[in-house]
């Protein structure tokens, strides 16, 4: 019995450690977007802000995921809720492929 309550403290420890490891950057990560948000934000053209738009989804998303993560690991995948809701597949995709495409260089716009 009481190997088990270790292997469960330590279980309990590394999601802990966990939790703490990826929420510090994704924290991090969130303040940084809001700062350039907010300092720069109608300065922004379409394509820098649809990229600060996708990682701040996108860096909200893993830290849900981590909270579910947690649950799961401290036995309480109960609490688990399903919120599935409409999506537009063709806007999130191309979402996705502009914050991946090169941004246009100076140079090229001077040669213009």
């Amino acid at each position: 019995m009481e190997q088990l309550r270790d292997v469960q403290q330590a279980r309990e420890r590394f999601f802990g450690n966990i939790s703490h490891e990826i929420r510090t950057p994704l924290t991090i990560i969130m303040l940084a977007a809001a700062d350039i948000e907010a300092r720069a934000g109608a300065a922004l053209d379409g394509r820098a802000r649809a990229g600060l738009i996708a990682v701040t989804d996108a860096s909200r998303k893993l830290v849900r995921l981590v909270d579910e993560l947690l649950l799961l690991a401290a036995g309480q995948e109960g609490k688990l809720r399903l919120h599935p809701e409409p999506t537009d597949m063709v806007a999130l995709v191309r979402l996705l492929a502009a914050a991946w495409l090169p941004a246009p260089s100076s140079r090229s716009k001077r040669s213009r």
